[in-house]
């Protein structure tokens, strides 16, 4: 780890002190709900987007129309500098425990494989858990993607009285399999449970399916008790597979000359169709007024890498929009780590001051669970690294001035930090460039070579390298990535080793938990 800071001081010139301070990153004061006129547990709605594009909906630049997401969002408080891990597993490993990546050993950019033991370590505790202590009935709908050799680990065993999905990162849409690697002869085998029993839905379009659990749900929960409602959705994650023909979506999505940007836009036409109906469903049921919603990408759209290869595999194969950002999906520029994200909610909860607004407050996937405890109005751990998104606003005070997005490998690659308008990036990316669906990659006119410094402010498109030029401040942001992981509490990745008996030969075709 050494090497590369003295590898910076050596190239560089000598580091300058530049402000930062251990406690820049401390966390704001707990103010409890906003709303006095909300009952004291409000309802709890959080939509996580698998691999959502920055420009993947209208409301921020897709070349179709998503209208329910854009009503959403027009009455929302959009958070502009919101950003996650470049990938699923670390990135939901936030959203559930409030701890960046790195300190639950999840920051792996290759996610969580299938038949390994990889999972929440067991001392760290889940949102759903700790939502128990103020009596929220707790359901989860679509990926876990978290860990499920046994199952202590899965959903039902981290707090939630209900999931209706699959264990793995991802699928088919209609067959619900997985195969366990890439190869022409991997096994392959069916993912898709109610609770702990696997349900046979094969044939059923997976974003039709989670609609109707989703509205059942609704139409029988008591609107006293409190609901904490996690829609993980499979879309828009690849494969891109079509939802069933629908002429209208057909229609809207025809003048898409790229296949695989058409089947895109029916997904997205099919999800946003989804949601639109939940809201309704919400509202209808008397639960919107007293509720607290949160919109999320997991990390950045999978774009069109091409070339063949790993990425143009058909269960891979994806074309998201991150443009004009730079990047996507697996990388830490910013299309693969600056999330689409916004604040939603009913009147007696969600502050009218805050409703059409937006802010550019540094924010992470790691601060949901800090926020959702802040609106049941119970206590932030103060383990957290995570802080509530709503007292921040609330206040109007920069939440923090130092982010870590994501380090791994102890800091050394795949790792990026930003510090007020700057970003690090420490690493070699698997690809770069600029990928706008249907035409040529646009190649970035600075290449990362291993360091890279951004200016974010001036330059959100990350389009200049200023590492040669701000030397001074390159140094001290790596110092500050050495200090993060020489803190104590840093975790290595876990092993990723795969075991036979997790294999689904080995368990009836089923990719299930093996370990008693």
């Amino acid at each position: 780890m050494c090497w590369l800071l003295i590898c910076l001081v050596v190239v560089c010139l000598p580091a300058i002190t530049l402000g930062i301070n251990e406690n820049e990153n401390k966390k704001q004061n707990h103010l409890g709900p906003l709303d006095l006129k909300a009952p004291p547990h409000p309802h709890i709605v959080f939509m996580a987007i698998d691999d959502l594009g920055y420009t993947d909906v209208s409301y921020s630049g897709a070349e179709y129309k998503t209208p329910n997401i854009d009503a959403l969002a027009a009455s929302s408080y959009k958070l502009n500098q919101y950003y996650t891990d470049p990938t699923c597993t670390p990135s939901r490993s936030s959203f559930m425990t409030g701890r960046y990546s790195f300190r639950t050993g999840l920051q792996s950019i290759f996610t969580n494989q299938p038949a390994t033991y990889q999972h929440i370590p067991d001392n760290v505790p889940v949102i759903a858990e700790l939502l128990k202590e103020a009596n929220y009935t707790t359901h989860m709908l679509g990926k876990w993607h978290l860990g499920y050799s046994s199952w202590n680990q899965t959903p039902t065993g981290r707090g939630f009285d209900h999931h209706f999905g699959y264990l793995q990162g991802a699928q088919y849409y209609y067959n619900h399999t997985m195969a366990a690697n890439l190869s022409p002869n991997a096994v392959l085998g069916y993912d898709f449970w109610r609770d702990r029993e696997v349900l046979n839905i094969t044939g059923n379009y997976s974003t039709d399916v989670y609609t109707d659990e989703t509205l059942s749900i609704i139409e029988n929960h008591d609107p006293s008790v409190p609901l904490f409602l996690y829609l993980s959705f499979q879309t828009i994650h690849a494969p891109i597979q079509s939802p069933p023909f629908n002429k209208d979506d057909n229609d809207t999505c025809y003048h898409i000359t790229s296949d695989v940007r058409r089947s895109y836009c029916l997904k997205m036409l099919a999800l946003d169709r989804s949601i639109g109906v939940i809201v309704d469903a919400l509202k209808t049921r008397g639960i919107w007024d007293n509720m607290f919603g949160i919109f999320s990408t997991d990390n950045g759209g999978m774009v069109s890498v091409g070339g063949g290869g790993y990425f143009q595999n058909d269960f891979l194969k994806s074309e998201s929009s991150n443009y004009p950002l730079r990047a996507g999906k697996i990388t830490c520029f910013e299309g693969g780590v600056k999330g689409l994200a916004f604040l939603f909610g009913g009147d007696h909860v969600f502050p009218s001051s805050l409703r059409g607004t937006s802010g550019r407050q540094l924010f992470h996937a790691v601060d949901l669970p800090a926020t959702f405890l802040s609106v049941a109005g119970l206590p932030i751990p103060s383990n957290y690294d995570g802080i509530s998104i709503l007292d921040v606003v609330n206040n109007r005070t920069t939440a923090r001035e130092v982010l870590p997005i994501h380090i791994e490998q102890f800091g050394t690659n795949f790792t990026t930090i930003r510090w007020n308008q700057w970003k690090l990036i420490v690493g070699t990316p698997f690809y770069d460039g600029y990928f706008i669906p249907g035409q040529e990659v646009i190649p970035p006119s600075s290449p990362c070579n291993h360091f890279c410094l951004f200016d974010i402010d001036n330059d959100p498109n990350e389009t200049t390298d200023l590492a040669s030029s701000h030397k001074e401040i390159a140094v001290q942001m790596f110092a500050k990535i050495e200090s993060f992981v020489t803190s104590g509490d840093y975790m290595k990745e876990q092993s990723s080793k795969q075991y036979p008996e997790g294999m689904p030969d080995q368990n009836g075709g089923v990719w299930r938990p093996w370990v008693n």
